[in-house]
Order: C-alpha cells, then structure tokens, then sequence
C-alpha cells in the first residue's frame, strides 16, 4: 500500500485549535481573517436554530456581513447566496456541513466549527479542507461546550475529544492517513464477516483480529487451517515503542508489524534501522524485543505460558514438555531453594523467586538461551 503524503508547493499545514466555547477568541479569529482580506467559513449544524445563530453573530460581531445556507434551502437559493459570498459581498458564511464537499474559495482561510464534538473525525477533516486551499495560512477553530467537560483535561466522553485532539495534532498536510489510523485506534475496527461497524478490534487486538478474519475466509474455501501456538509471557515490565522515540504514528506501527513477523535474523537488522532512524534504543524496546525473542525460540518446545506474580515467575509446560534429568539438576543446583515444582491439570511447572534478578536473564538462563549477538557458548535444552 503506497501513502501520497506530499503536499502541493507552496500549500501551508491549517494550524488547529481545540478548546470551549469562547467568544472572545471567536472575535478575535474573524477580526483578524478580515484584516488581511479573508473571509470566513461558521459552521453550525443544528438547521432548525442557524437563524437565532445568525442573530446571535450579528450582536457579537457589529459589522460584520454574514450569509446562511444550509440543506433545507432551495438549490437556487445556495447557489445566489455562494456566488454572492465568492464575490465578497459577505464576511462570513454560516453554514451546515454542507460545505464539506464544495468549491475552492482562496480567501476563506478561517473555518470555525461550533459543537465539533457532534461530527465525525473524517467530517471534520473534510470540512478543515475547504480552507487553506492556497498559500495562505489557513486557521481551524473546533469548539465544544463548556458543560462537556467535567474538569482539566477530564470530559464527558474521552472518546470524542481524542477525536478533536487527534486534528489538533495532525495538523500538517498530507496526514489523513495517520488520522485514519488514530480514528481506527479510538474506535476499533468493525466486522467484516458480521453487522457491527465498529469496536470489535479493541476486544482482540489487531494481530488477532487478522487471524480471525483469515481463518474464517479459509474454513469458506474449505482450506485447513493451521492451529498457530501461542506462549503467553505476562511480566512486569514496560514493553513497547514510546511515541517519544519514534514519535510518527504510521512509522511505530510499521515497526511494530515487522517485529512480530519477522524471524531472530530479521529483528536484529529492525533493531538497527530503529537505532539509525531515532538514536540509542530504550528500555522499553529492549524488553519488547527481548520478550519477542523468548516467544519465538520456545514456540513449539511446549511451554505454554510464562508469568510474573509477586517475587516470583512461574513457568507452564504442556504435557508434551520432557526436560532430561540433566535439566533438572542444573535448576536446582542454580535456584536451590528458589524454585518449587508444582502439578497442574494440563501438565507440569515450577516457580522460581526472582528478588531482584532481572526477569529476561533467569528465563534465558531457564532455558540456556542465546541472542545471535552473543557469543554461542553451548547449546539451549531443546537442542
């Protein structure tokens, strides 16, 4: 999938403003679009009320010449009031959405949008896209109520401010793939075999969610499907890619894809395209590819599950996993009494204290493994 990110020559990024309602900053924001000969797009999209918000703009703003058009006005009528605002005969056009789709006009470069946490995050991306069309810079006020928000930087409905947050944040041109991918994260993504059209990603996780998506199409083909093992490593530990240190959403996802389907080859040469783009690598990536490591070298040895509770990790194997008596010396000769055996109904485990031993080096230890950057001094217990 290819990504057109450039913007035309010349074309300024729509500097983007959240906050509630104010008045003040609505005045100063028309005030200075007409200063340097601009006009201005109002949106408000509640119809039955636009003209007691034209009679309100016209207390606010002495002056000032506003025009309305909204979906229930005869199409002859839009068309008069478009033709008369591109000839500058208004200052200001109060609007419904229905210009988010329309024509170019090079001297709106102000868009303010009252209520914007009514309106989609696509919306509103389309409506910023009707101002800023030129070499002008172009400015995008969202408001939403003062009652919508509970306390500081606290609101009614997280999800819809993280909708207005993310324009606040994608500011630059080209970005509405990235917004893409934020809506995708907030809202989760819908069934494609199934009715709902959002949410059911967030339950299962992207990786999952593909797997279930391919599973189903090969069981419609009638294919065989491969049951794909999966350990789970549950510890206490920060495991990810900050977004302080590859700081492009699209970018720390791409790398986060390649890790987890890449072999112990191709992580290392990842971890070094990581380091050459964004500097020393931090703990938290360390973790998450140490982490990735152990997953891929124990797939198929028959452990199920490897978890961190209090001071200790506990270690699941399934029935089919046989450590050699040599094995069992070795551990406890190394944890003597730090580590107990235990008997579950799917096979056996044992504990191990960890105090404050590092989690990753006693599992590599467990299990005599080696990462390809260091130096191979024996042999791990499956071999």
């Amino acid at each position: 999938m290819s990504v057109i990110e450039t913007p035309p020559i010349g074309r300024l990024p729509v500097e983007t403003k959240v906050g509630v309602y104010n008045e003040n900053m609505i005045i100063s924001a028309v005030n200075n679009e007409i200063r340097r000969g601009g006009q201005i797009y109002y949106v408000y999209n509640r119809v039955e009320f636009i003209n007691d918000k034209l009679d309100k703009l016209s207390k606010l703003l002495p002056g000032i010449k506003i025009a309305v058009i909204h979906g229930k006005m005869d199409k002859e009528r839009i068309e008069d009031v478009m033709m008369d605002f591109i000839d500058k005969k208004y200052d200001i056009l109060l609007s419904s959405t229905i210009i988010d789709s329309g024509i170019d006009i090079p001297s709106v470069n102000t868009l303010i949008v009252e209520d914007a946490h009514k309106l989609g995050l696509a919306q509103l991306y389309q409506l910023r896209g009707r101002i800023g069309r030129e070499k002008n810079k172009a400015y995008c006020y969202l408001f939403f109520p003062k009652w919508f928000e509970k306390d500081d930087n606290n609101y009614i409905n997280s999800d819809m401010m993280k909708r207005l947050f993310a324009l606040e944040e994608f500011s630059e041109l080209g970005s509405g793939f990235r917004l893409a991918m934020r809506d995708l994260e907030i809202r989760g993504a819908g069934e494609l075999l199934g009715t709902k059209q959002h949410g059911f990603i967030t339950a299962v996780g992207l990786d999952m969610y593909i797997k279930l998506l391919d599973d189903e199409i090969k069981k419609i083909k009638g294919e065989s499907i491969e049951i794909e093992e999966n350990i789970l490593i549950d510890l206490k530990l920060t495991a990810m890619i900050p977004a302080n240190y590859i700081e492009d959403d699209l970018e720390r996802l791409n790398f986060y894809k390649r890790l987890y389907s890449a072999d112990l080859e191709e992580i290392e040469k990842i971890v070094d395209r990581m380091r050459d783009l964004a500097g020393a690598v931090p703990k938290e990536v360390l973790n998450l590819i140490n982490i990735l490591k152990i997953k891929k070298l124990l797939k198929g040895k028959g452990v199920m599950k490897i978890e961190e509770k209090e001071n200790k990790i506990e270690f699941y194997f399934s029935k089919e996993f046989n450590p050699s008596n040599k094995d069992i010396i070795r551990w406890q000769k190394r944890f003597k009494d730090d580590i107990r055996f235990f008997k579950t109904s799917n096979g056996d485990g044992f504990e191990v204290k960890i105090d404050n031993n590092d989690r990753i080096d006693i599992i590599k230890e467990v299990f005599l493994l080696k990462w390809l950057n260091e130096e191979k001094t024996g042999q791990n217990i499956f071999s």
